[in-house]
């Protein structure tokens, strides 16, 4: 077995595996009835004090997040098989699912009015964000084509290909303040790679969906 076949087998056992998950979460989570919410309220050891509701859609969210992390890899089961495969259009549905379990309907195909380019990220939200840009930087250097290094972060980091992409442009042509393009220029001196960057926009969970 080559290391390129080694490569595919791993991505296929991660895809029964994440398939499985899924499937048992949603059979789970179709079984659960209203008294099951009410009775999670209820319980004295409810430290939260989530309402029965909130308890369903805290459920809901953990379900349709398992069910992203599946189509992704599928995604990357796909791209392993056929590197010049045009993906996009599965970045497109899994873009459409993160923006429902946000709370949002079919928000990739219908842009909100007075949105223009899209929801652009906050200052804030680009400063935690900079690691993914020099992240890009990293790729880029190591001769990764542009598509394919902005689609890896993506995957790698959950975030949007369309905000990861919108993001990385921002910051890489310092449209965005000062201090970000500070955090830029430092981190870019940083002896670390593509791998370790994402992970450490990942690290900072307070701004990670959910």
């Amino acid at each position: 077995m080559t290391s390129s076949d080694d490569e595919l087998a791993n991505l296929l056992e991660t895809l029964r595996l994440r398939f499985g998950a899924t499937e048992e979460l949603i059979k789970n989570y179709h079984a659960r009835d209203d008294g099951h919410y009410v009775r999670l309220a209820g319980d004295e050891k409810n430290a939260t004090e989530l309402t029965a509701e909130q308890w369903r859609e805290k459920n809901r969210r953990v379900v349709l997040k398992q069910l992203i992390y599946a189509f992704a890899a599928v995604r990357e089961l796909l791209v392993g098989i056929d590197p010049e495969l045009r993906i996009r259009t599965f970045d497109y549905l899994i873009d459409e699912l993160w923006s429902v379990e946000n709370g949002y309907k079919n928000e990739v195909l219908i842009k909100p009015k007075g949105e223009g380019r899209g929801k652009r990220p906050s200052i804030p939200t680009s400063i935690h964000r900079v690691s993914l840009a020099v992240a890009y930087q990293k790729l880029r250097n190591a001769g990764v084509d542009k598509e394919t290094a902005i689609e890896q972060i993506a995957i790698q980091s959950q975030l949007e290909v369309s905000t990861t992409r919108e993001t990385i442009k921002d910051i890489l042509e310092a449209r965005k303040d000062d201090k970000t393009h500070k955090l830029f220029k430092h981190l870019e001196k940083v002896d670390a790679d593509a791998d370790a960057l994402i992970a450490l926009y990942k690290s900072n969970s307070w701004y990670k969906r959910g």
